[in-house]
């Protein structure tokens, strides 16, 4: 740690996932509880600005064993920012294989785990600034993370790393090998001197079906977030996808946020209190051109149950 301080690095995350030393070794991790615990308070020390994460939701995990890692974690280092995710059962992943022979808390527990962190994180000043993710204030907020939730640009550096940019007015996404030791070879030809695997550039590809969903992916992402996604956001990412003197009669209607998603659902969850639209100086809509669709605090409770419903 005080060789990447030393290098100028100012912030530390660590990936704790956990201070049960049973469940840390279900998990594969080679770190014990105690180990996270030392970890946490070197950084702490070390550089002050210091996030960390833990997932809930672990087979036989119930709602007091849940709160005892919050509690261990909270009391173990003052952090700045903290991401709380839950278990997630992919399929054709080995813990899908397993799953059907493990204890899984339900939907209602966890929904219970997740509102307890809520409370127990804003007890310590922080506040819920994305789905998984709380800060002590905007500027402990996660800049890198935050380029992806709001359609920003990012390299993707290293083996199975992804990145996004704009390359003279296209959108171009990469993708780099996933194998370390294949990356790394290419990277070291002299030949070749890079590890990406595969590059799409969206604005060129006639694939309609990827630019929906690179859209879909626009949204879905800023309305995890409090900041939800902004008009002119998806606008500008709309066009450069079909590039806008090309754009026919049909995508030219479609490139408002209001038209790309189904406005009657919408304007139910707007009615009922989970979605609202708000202006560039954070209020409802008014006259501004500029406005964005925004998440209420009980809407991001359920924002995936939302976004499905939106989306056309």
């Amino acid at each position: 740690m005080k060789e990447f301080k030393q290098a100028g690095i100012n912030r530390y995350s660590i990936g704790i996932q956990s201070f049960d030393d049973k469940v840390l070794e279900w998990m594969g991790r080679k770190h014990s509880g105690k180990d996270g615990i030392k970890a946490l308070q070197t950084a702490q020390k070390l550089f002050g600005n210091v996030t960390y994460d833990l997932i809930f939701g672990i087979p036989d995990q119930d709602i007091k064993a849940w709160e005892s890692q919050l509690d261990i974690g909270l009391n173990a280092c003052d952090s700045n920012n903290l991401s709380i995710y839950q278990l997630t059962v992919e399929y054709g992943t080995p813990l899908h294989a397993q799953s059907k022979f493990l204890n899984i808390p339900g939907g209602d527990q966890m929904a219970d785990m997740y509102e307890m962190a809520y409370n127990k994180t804003k007890q310590k000043g922080m506040y819920r600034y994305e789905v998984s993710s709380y800060a002590k204030g905007k500027k402990y907020e996660g800049i890198h993370n935050k380029q992806y939730w709001n359609g920003g640009e990012y390299i993707g550096v290293g083996p199975g790393a992804h990145g996004k940019s704009v390359m003279n007015d296209y959108l171009v996404s990469t993708e780099c090998i996933r194998e370390p030791k294949r990356w790394m070879t290419q990277v070291e030809n002299q030949d070749i001197g890079h590890g990406v695997a595969k590059t799409i550039n969206y604005s060129c590809d006639s694939d309609n079906e990827k630019k929906e969903m690179a859209l879909k992916m626009l949204v879905f992402l800023g309305l995890r977030t409090i900041y939800g996604i902004r008009e002119s956001t998806f606008r500008d990412t709309h066009d450069l996808l079909y590039k806008k003197k090309n754009l026919d009669a049909t995508h030219s209607r479609n490139n408002s946020l209001k038209s790309f998603l189904n406005s009657k659902n919408v304007q139910e969850y707007v009615k009922i209190g989970f979605l609202e639209w708000r202006n560039e100086e954070g209020t409802r809509e008014g006259c501004s051109e500029d406005f964005s669709l925004v998440p209420t605090d009980k809407g991001l409770q359920v924002i995936d149950s939302i976004l499905l419903n939106i989306m056309w």
